[in-house]
């Protein structure tokens, strides 16, 4: 029944969140989306796996496993999203209610729901508190006004660093877990593979996790409470081993690499940070919820003289040196590493560190009917119907769907903040890709750079059939000069969508902007065009997947051929050259005269290429 309560009150906070439509303006968007995409990347070709770029903190644990599965087997995004939010409420509640229990020695479904209730008060009152500080803004305008956060509402967002905080709670527990057992062999080796398992999901986990586990260990060896050195030493052995492995496997899934150093200074970022407190009220109260925490620290013995008589005092000294070292990383990860009110985000174990250790100290109630009452009452306040989630749309959505009931127009252009939202939206049926601002060149942003070569769904070569534009932070002078007047503009509230004849062939000038765009449309058969003014003296670097291909050029230049990193020729270009590279290469084409150059085309050589008019 406990367990129960527990998943009837993460139901009903993940459905409370999920049925805002104002968070939702803030939640569903091209970051938190990131899985929905993988999912419908994999439908149309499995081989997205291999070259999507994810996010600098790939998240594969639990957030990719448990959104991507739930979306591959209902087909619906909507549904994981939502469902994710509920799982994430009963890992923390086990898993947090599980360190409770190694504590006070209690069984784990009493702790778990002990610490579930305050978890969905306090969720709840975050979600009305987000609702209080942003108002009706949309994603972008909360993400750059300085507007109060609440980073404990993230938890219920799939991406944003709860999945993270979560698996390290897993590796500290399982750390203390393997020293009580001498350690163990399977122990250790369940260790070690989840510690690789988080470093490869989100790296910060070293910082929040492994590292702070560590510390716990070697403060408990040195105050003589772990007495059994060689377990502890295995322990933090399996740790590091595991967190190495876990970073190595991070760097094959093509993550781009996380800023180690602020913006600013350090003393500058810290002090900035410092000064917009008074306008966080939440961060204030995380951090004074902390105090007892660094009281406990220095007070271990008053601390453990507040606990039942079954409790552990080692092990709840493990976990306050663990919890304190995880919320000074926070800190320092969160007011110097990056600037603005969203970079709380990184600030998980001050969110609920706290939260979990004040758990344990809570008198033995009887929490089940008050649990009931509470997920019932939240059940009851919402009516009843399914989360506004699964009905939500972007307003560019609602608008191509009305102007465009005969889905002509299968394929756009839009920024990253927009691009992703308005395609999943609609259900995928329209491929929406994401551009920078400005000139609306392509951001290859968490996803498969294929896509903006490549028709989703369709046969290999089949380019998408680009045909609007949402200009929601494009440059509309930019956009005319680039590919001329809009055939016709849809006006779409404040913003307007720009749509352009058939006939509109934006294909080589957003190859031509974006490098890794290269080797996609090469590999699925398609020739590029390649500006000759971008042959320069130091000669131009293109990466090229393996094959055969033709390269060729009109006018009198001759070009060397290389590769780039052995500097092994490769031949000559005059006018025509093929070349047959067995693996992917970074190939240099170098001038060899200071002889005019017209134009470039590279192709593959078997079969005939896809023309693209130059």
């Amino acid at each position: 029944m406990r367990w129960l309560a527990v998943a009837a009150l993460a139901l009903a906070v993940s459905y409370s969140f999920n049925n805002s439509p104002v968070f939702l303006q803030f939640s569903v968007q091209a970051d938190t989306l990131y899985p929905a995409l993988l999912a419908e990347e994999l439908r149309a070709d499995l081989g997205a796996a291999l070259r999507f770029t994810p996010s600098r903190t790939p998240s594969f644990l639990p957030d990719l496993l448990v959104a991507v599965t739930i979306d591959a087997v209902t087909g619906s995004w909507r549904l994981a999203f939502w469902l994710l939010g509920a799982a994430a409420f009963i890992l923390l509640a086990g898993l947090g209610g599980g360190i409770a229990a190694l504590i006070t020695g209690r069984r784990l479904g009493a702790c778990a729901l002990t610490l579930a209730l305050p978890m969905a008060l306090l969720l709840l009152a975050g979600l009305g508190f987000h609702l209080w500080a942003s108002g009706e803004q949309r994603p972008m305008e909360v993400f750059d006004a300085h507007l109060p956060v609440n980073p404990q509402t993230l938890l219920m967002l799939p991406i944003w660093h709860g999945g993270g905080f979560l698996i390290g709670l897993g590796v500290v527990a399982l750390a203390w877990r393997s020293v009580c057992h001498n350690g163990s062999a399977w122990l250790l080796v369940g260790l070690l593979i989840l510690s690789a398992g988080a470093a490869a999901s989100n790296i910060i986990t070293i910082a929040h996790a492994v590292l702070p586990a560590m510390i716990a260990l070697a403060d408990g060896v040195w105050r003589g409470a772990i007495r059994r050195r060689v377990a502890a030493l295995g322990a933090a052995m399996a740790m590091a081993l595991g967190a190495g492995l876990g970073v190595w496997l991070g760097s094959l899934s093509k993550r781009m690499d996380l800023p180690l150093t602020p913006s600013q200074g350090w003393g500058e970022a810290a002090w900035a940070a410092i000064l917009a407190l008074p306008g966080q009220p939440v961060i204030l109260a995380m951090l004074l919820a902390a105090l007892p925490l660094a009281w406990a620290f220095l007070s271990p013995r008053r601390a453990s003289a507040l606990l039942p008589p079954a409790a552990q005092p080692a092990a709840l000294r493990f976990f306050i040196v663990v919890a304190a070292a995880a919320c000074s990383a926070a800190l320092l990860i969160s007011m110097a590493l990056y600037a603005g009110p969203m970079s709380w985000r990184y600030a998980m174990p001050l969110a609920w560190w706290p939260v979990i250790l004040g758990a344990a100290f809570l008198p033995p109630r009887a929490w089940l009917w008050p649990a009931w009452l509470l997920a019932g009452g939240v059940a009851a306040a919402q009516g009843g119907s399914s989360p506004a989630i699964m009905r939500w749309q972007h307003p560019a959505t609602a608008c191509l769907d009305a102007a465009d009931p005969g889905m002509q127009w299968r394929a756009g252009l839009a920024a990253y903040w927009h691009a992703r939202t308005i395609a999943a939206t609609g259900g995928w049926r329209r491929q929406v890709e994401s551009t920078d601002f400005g000139d609306a060149r392509p951001l290859l942003w968490i996803a498969d750079p294929r896509s903006h070569v490549q028709a989703r769904h369709g046969t290999p070569g089949t380019p998408p059939p680009y045909r609007f534009i949402y200009m929601a932070g494009i440059d509309a002078e930019a956009i005319t000069a680039i590919h001329g007047p809009p055939e016709r503009i849809l006006p779409c509230g404040d913003t307007p969508i720009w749509v352009f004849p058939p006939d509109w062939q934006p294909m080589n000038w957003l190859i031509a902007m974006a490098d890794p765009l290269v080797p996609e449309a090469l590999a699925i058969g398609r020739q590029v065009c390649i500006a000759p003014a971008r042959v320069s003296a130091e000669g131009l670097v293109l990466d090229l997947p393996p094959g055969a291909f033709r390269i060729a050029l009109t006018g009198e230049a001759r070009l060397r051929l290389s590769d780039a990193h052995s500097g092994a020729p490769l031949g000559e270009v005059a006018p025509l050259a093929e070349i047959t590279l067995r693996r992917a290469t970074r190939l240099r084409i170098s001038p060899v005269d200071a002889a005019p150059l017209q134009s470039l085309v590279i192709a593959p050589a078997r079969p005939a290429p896809i023309p693209a008019s130059c």
